[in-house]
């Protein structure tokens, strides 16, 4: 079976931890949970596949970010708080874009509840997030509530999906440049031998004339 690994970051109080254990137990914390049951294993099914997923928030492991390796970076915050929002773009893009641009983020919205009860105001409109976080290069995002179990499974098989997505582009990229250095060597080759071929042809050609000439007198 396929495993994946996602790194979960994001302030806290967000709903980082709600998340991780809605999706892999399927229950909601009452509490605050000890930063010891933040690291859970999950089961899929994409595309009639079985894939695991380890989900790894990051105030659980005492690892630095960049040796996790990850499979996908997800990003949360909360609908219902500014600062959050902000970090994402003050704190945690530079992060992750200082270590690697090789692995795809997805940033998600939580406490959806909140906004849709209208208990609390969202600060801006879904348009304007979607707006700001594509100036910075992040075209992948999704909101949840994981008390109210709401669009959770959407989450988690956007993920997939935007991992598969980003593989595929990547091996794409591979292959073209690839073939780019391919054509680059032969063509190299081509002017290394080949003036030696056509100097070879035309002392061929020289001799056969003069061959030639001999014969008619």
């Amino acid at each position: 079976m396929e495993t994946l690994k996602y790194v979960i970051l994001g302030d806290r109080s967000v709903g980082k931890t709600s998340l991780i254990l809605k999706q892999s137990t399927g229950n909601f914390p009452g509490e605050y949970t000890p930063k010891c049951c933040t690291s859970q294993m999950s089961i899929l099914r994409y595309k009639h596949k079985k894939i695991g997923i380890h989900l790894i928030d990051t105030e659980s492991t005492n690892r630095s970010v960049d040796d996790l390796q990850p499979s996908l970076f997800i990003i949360c915050f909360s609908l219902t708080d500014y600062q959050s929002f902000q970090n994402i773009q003050k704190k945690y893009l530079p992060l992750l874009k200082s270590i690697s641009n090789s692995i795809p983020i997805l940033v998600v919205g939580t406490k959806l509840d909140l906004v849709k009860s209208k208990k609390k105001k969202q600060f801006l409109t879904k348009q304007k997030r979607i707006k700001i976080l594509k100036k910075y290069g992040i075209n992948n995002y999704a909101e949840c509530s994981s008390l109210k179990n709401k669009h959770i499974k959407k989450v988690f098989q956007k993920s997939i999906s935007i991992i598969k997505h980003f593989s595929q582009k990547n091996l794409n990229t591979k292959t073209v440049v690839r073939q780019n250095l391919l054509k680059r060597k032969e063509s190299e080759n081509f002017k290394q031998f080949g003036f030696l071929d056509t100097k070879l042809a035309n002392n061929n050609q020289k001799y056969f004339s003069s061959s030639l000439l001999k014969f008619v007198k």
